[in-house]
């Protein structure tokens, strides 16, 4: 198989890069990266924000699924959220069939501790106004 559209220059330098072990070391620095704001993420949550809300530890990845309570709508926790310039996803999008209203997901990819921190603070307000 050939890349016509690449250049061979680019195609060069990236096979000297993965053979060089360079991504290898780079996909390191990225899962101490991340594991560390996974960390984190986990601590601010359940220092600060256990009686606000409910989440699921996932077993990895960047996200993290929170749910509800008290029959709260997801869509007007979303809704309200925006408002305060925080964007999160509504949790029914990624069902097929039944499509609860009381789960959102939340990205901690590129968001540094003191963002998460000001961001679950936000959360928490948002909930706490349609409460």
């Amino acid at each position: 198989m050939t890349d016509i559209q690449t250049s061979g220059l680019i195609q060069r330098i990236f096979d000297y890069y993965l053979r060089s072990n360079l991504w290898n070391e780079h996909k390191t620095k990225l899962q101490d990266s991340y594991q560390h704001q996974f960390a984190a993420a986990c601590r601010i949550l359940d220092e600060k924000f256990r009686a606000s809300f409910d989440w699921c530890l996932p077993s990895g990845g960047f996200c993290f699924w929170i749910r509800l309570k008290n029959g709260l709508s997801a869509k007007k926790v979303v809704e309200e959220s925006r408002r305060r310039g925080l964007i999160i996803s509504n949790g029914d999008v990624y069902y097929v069939y039944s499509k609860p209203d009381d789960h959102l997901r939340i990205s901690i990819a590129q968001v540094s501790e003191e963002k998460m921190v000001e961001g679950f603070e936000r959360l928490a307000e948002a909930i706490a106004e349609i409460s």
